[in-house]
């Protein structure tokens, strides 16, 4: 999990992925600098591929506006790879700096 330049943003990148996982669903969560709990969740079919990335705003938009969090200083990642032999997971929080 890497933050963009300007801090508005997250891209999540996973690689190595298990070979016959199916899917990965992602949840972002953070805190704004006023302490309110935002997120972002999302799930991507992989089809065979064995890398994603998604870049993932911290804000919303509407219209062709956005508004952004101020003030967030880390993001918790979860991860869960769900492969037809069962499923696995994997969390961290990461700092943006």
């Amino acid at each position: 999990l890497k933050a963009r330049a300007d801090r508005r943003a997250v891209t999540l990148t996973v690689a190595n992925i298990p070979t016959g996982t199916l899917s990965v669903e992602y949840e972002l969560s953070y805190l704004t600098g006023t302490g309110l709990p935002k997120g972002a969740l999302g799930k991507v079919d992989l089809q065979g591929k064995t890398e994603l990335s998604r870049e993932r705003l911290l804000g919303t938009c509407s219209k062709s506006v956005c508004t952004y969090d101020e003030g967030v200083t880390s993001v918790n990642l979860f991860l869960r790879f769900n492969h037809p032999d069962g499923a696995s997971q994997f969390s961290k929080e990461y700092p943006l700096e």
